[in-house]
Formats: C-alpha cells, sequence, structure tokens
C-alpha cells in the first residue's frame, strides 16, 4: 500500500513535545495538539489503520521561520504521533 500524502503541521522539537518530572516522561500540550491534528487528517484522508509492514517514510520538513533547527529532533512527533493514531501498529516499523 502506498499512501502518497499527508500534510500537517509543522511538528514541535522533541523539548518542547516532552517534559520529564520525578523520573517519568510526558507529553506536552504542545505535543497532544499535534497528535490529535495528524489522527483527525488521518481520519479526513479515511486510510487504512494498523498497518503492520516495515515502512519507508519520507518527511519534508517547511520550518514556519528561519532559526536553526536540528532536524533529528523534529522527526520523533510525526513518526510517533503516526502511532498513535492508529495508522501504525509500531514506530520501530518505519
Amino acid at each position: 500500500m502506498k499512501i502518497d500524502n499527508i500534510t500537517v503541521s509543522f511538528p514541535p522539537s522533541v523539548n518542547h513535545y516532552w517534559y520529564h518530572a520525578k523520573h517519568k516522561h510526558f507529553i506536552t500540550a504542545k505535543g497532544r495538539l499535534y497528535r490529535q491534528s495528524v489522527a483527525a487528517e488521518i481520519l479526513h484522508q479515511k486510510l487504512c489503520k494498523r498497518l503492520s509492514q516495515r515502512l519507508g517514510v519520507e518527511i519534508d520538513v517547511y520550518p514556519p521561520d528561519l532559526r536553526k533547527r536540528d532536524l533529528d529532533n523534529l522527526m520523533k512527533a510525526p513518526i510517533d504521533a503516526l502511532y498513535h493514531s492508529g495508522l501504525i501498529i509500531d514506530d520501530a516499523q518505519i
């Protein structure tokens, strides 16, 4: 199965996606909102759910401003959102 395109907003960086307290990891409000926006787009496109095969993902990033960013920090949120939306069963498939 090929999914041509899922267009979502610019993801929060890892530093704005997670917060840590008392040796636990939590998703921030920005992270939860991002997850919801990805899930809404997947539902809107009526995409197949629970893909289980190995997958390749191509992510085109268009930053909203000219600040320097560490691009590998930007990949966590979109891939995590694919898992939490139910499109894939494990982010290790990527």
